[in-house]
C-alpha cells in the first residue's frame, strides 16, 4: 500500500454502544495508516458524551440537527478533504469490521488510478457467514444486493466493476472532482449510496467491489425505528434515481407501478404505510 491519508467516518445517532464496538473492532485492523472521525447527528447529549469520554482521542463533531445520513457523512467527508486526505471511508456504526477489511479498499483503490468508489462485501452479523451484500446491481429499473441471504462459499470472491455498492462501507477517492466526493443530500436516506455510484460512473470513474474487504453489519439497526420514514424515503429516493439516471419511459413505468401499489396499501389499512407511500409518490423532484 502506498503512504496514504484515509479517514474513517462513522455516523452516531443515539447509538453510542454500537459505535463504540465498532471502533473497537479496528484495533485489529492489519492496515494502520488511518484516522477516525466520529460525526453525531444531534444525538441527545449522553450519547455523545459517552463516546467523548471513551475515545478522548477521536476527532468527534456534532451536528446542530439530524442531517440524515446524506449531510452527516458529507460533513466528515468534508472534514476528510480539509485535513488533505486521499480517501474517506463511510462506515455505518452499526458494524464490525474484519482485518483485512481496510486493507481490501485499499489495495483495490490504489490498482487503478480510475478508481472513484469502492465497497466491500458486508455478512449479516450473528449469522454463520451470510452475506448481506456483495455489491449492487441493475435488474431493470431497481437494484438489488448480489448474494443477499446466500451462504458465502466464495461464489461473490472476484474483484470487479458493479453499478454500485453499499454506502454501509464505501471508500471515495478524494481525487475525484468535488462534484462527485459528496452525497446528494436531498436524498436525507436511503438510495444516496446508489446514486453517488451512477454519478461518478458518468463521470468515467469505476465503481468497484473489493471482496477482501469484509465486515459484519447489524442490518437496519437505526432506521427500523420508524417505519414511516423508511416507506417515504425509500419509495421516493428510488424513483429519484430512476429518474435521473434511466429512461423517460422507464421512469414512467415505474411511477404508475409506485401509484398501483399505493392504492393496493389501501386495503392494508395501515395509515403510516398510506401516507407515506403517497407522499414518496407527490414528492419526486
Amino acid at each position: 500500500m502506498k503512504n496514504t491519508k484515509t479517514y474513517v467516518v462513522i455516523l452516531n445517532w443515539n447509538g453510542e454502544k454500537d459505535t463504540e464496538k465498532c471502533v473497537l473492532s479496528m484495533k485489529k485492523l492489519k492496515a494502520k495508516n488511518f484516522e477516525i472521525v466520529i460525526v453525531d447527528n444531534n444525538s441527545e447529549p449522553k450519547s455523545v458524551n459517552y463516546l467523548r469520554e471513551r475515545f478522548p482521542k477521536i476527532k468527534i463533531i456534532e451536528n446542530t440537527k439530524n442531517l440524515g445520513f446524506a449531510g452527516g457523512n458529507n460533513v466528515g467527508i468534508r472534514f476528510a478533504k480539509e485535513n488533505r486526505a486521499d480517501y474517506a471511508i463511510i462506515l455505518n456504526n452499526d458494524t464490525k469490521v474484519k482485518k483485512g477489511w481496510l486493507k481490501g479498499l485499499l489495495d483495490t483503490v490504489e490498482s487503478d488510478v480510475q478508481i472513484g468508489i469502492v465497497g466491500s462485501k458486508a455478512m449479516f452479523m450473528g449469522s454463520k457467514g451470510v452475506i448481506q451484500t456483495a455489491g449492487i446491481i441493475r435488474k431493470g429499473d431497481y437494484y438489488e444486493d448480489r448474494g443477499f441471504g446466500e451462504k458465502d462459499e466464495g461464489q461473490f470472491d472476484v474483484e470487479m466493476e458493479l453499478d454500485a455498492v453499499s454506502g454501509v462501507s464505501m471508500l471515495i477517492n478524494l481525487s475525484m472532482p468535488e462534484e462527485l466526493i459528496y452525497f446528494d443530500e436531498k436524498f436525507f436516506m436511503y438510495s444516496e449510496d446508489i446514486e453517488l455510484c451512477l454519478r461518478v460512473q458518468k463521470h468515467d470513474y469505476k465503481v468497484m467491489y473489493a471482496p477482501k474487504s469484509v465486515f459484519l453489519h447489524k442490518f437496519s439497526a437505526s432506521s427500523d425505528k420508524v417505519s414511516g420514514l423508511k416507506v417515504y424515503y425509500g419509495l421516493r429516493n428510488k424513483l429519484r434515481v430512476i429518474r435521473k439516471y434511466h429512461s423517460f419511459s422507464e421512469f414512467t413505468l415505474s411511477y404508475l407501478k409506485g401509484w398501483a401499489r399505493g392504492f393496493l396499501n389501501i386495503f392494508t389499512f395501515d395509515g403510516t404505510l398510506i401516507f407515506n407511500h403517497f407522499k414518496a409518490l407527490l414528492t419526486v423532484k
